[in-house]
């Protein structure tokens, strides 16, 4: 596999790798740090605050979220690739009050026979800034979080982008806006502080198709962006923003997974705990 990230100090695309990423979170399942970064939020064109009359896009602004940490699991069981933040041995438990402020998780389900999951975890720039924020984005995301999954499901676009690859995968992929909750299946998981999106690729046969060749090549030739928003569609909710965007640069899948406990021996191990304490 290619080792030289296909970013760099000047790509214009690229906010910043993983390595310039401040207070970042470095578990087992980390793949190493030349292989995702965060894409800048201004390299995306979207819907600006006029757009309702005047169809006018605009590079986005600050992204709400900012990337923290990425992982890529191997799951025993094909059930634990989903709801992944409600894991009873998941870090999120272990931070501290107010830690990190609210966190946003993508979590794509990368068709493989090893049920490979990779996650992106997005955190508030400071503790309040999009929950207690008062711009449209962050409005917008409040509300999208406390609506129905139907309503979700109407306003979350995903955008892909081959920043370096193959001209198949290219144009495979393509790079346009695309309600994921139209297409494929989609799931919502909460919990306090955090919300997780499942982005369940294998439920469309396209996008598998397209997921298992960009996940062959990706080790020696492929460099991709995965960037998230909500479509506005009223004044009140625009201009719209990037909630958060990954880079997953010369991932080798192969060998940067790490093995995810199946989750239904953890809760015995739990309930076996308080059974013996109560003896």
């Amino acid at each position: 596999p290619a080792s030289a990230p296909a970013g760099g100090a000047c790509d214009p695309l690229l906010r910043r790798g993983a390595e310039m990423i401040e207070r970042r979170r470095q578990t087992d399942a980390t793949p190493p740090l030349r292989m995702w970064g965060e894409p800048a939020a201004s390299s995306y064109q979207l819907r600006s605050g006029s757009y309702m009359t005047t169809s006018i896009k605009r590079p986005s602004g600050p992204s709400l979220f900012e990337l923290f940490a990425c992982e890529v699991y191997a799951c025993d069981v094909p059930e634990d690739r989903y709801n992944v933040i409600n894991r009873p041995d998941h870090w999120l438990h272990q931070r501290k009050r107010g830690e990190d402020g609210f966190v946003f998780v993508l979590n794509v389900i990368i068709p493989s026979a090893a049920n490979l999951i990779m996650l992106a975890y997005f955190r508030e720039p400071s503790p309040g800034a999009v929950t207690k924020g008062d711009s449209a984005a962050a409005r917008l995301f409040c509300a999208w979080c406390d609506g129905t999954d139907a309503f979700r499901n109407e306003r979350f676009k995903l955008i892909p982008r081959v920043a370096k690859g193959p001209l198949l995968i290219r144009r495979g992929v393509g790079a346009k806006p695309v309600l994921l909750g139209k297409r494929i299946t989609v799931l919502y998981h909460r919990q306090p502080g955090a919300f997780e999106v499942d982005i369940d690729v294998s439920s469309d046969r396209f996008a598998d198709r397209i997921t298992r060749m960009v996940r062959d090549a990706m080790a020696s030739s492929v460099c991709l962006d995965l960037a998230v928003t909500l479509e506005g569609r009223e004044a009140a909710e625009l201009p719209e923003a990037i909630l958060g965007a990954v880079r997953c640069d010369h991932l080798d899948f192969a060998a940067c997974n790490h093995r995810l406990p199946p989750a239904a021996s953890l809760k015995a191990a739990a309930t076996l705990k308080v059974l013996t304490a109560q003896l």
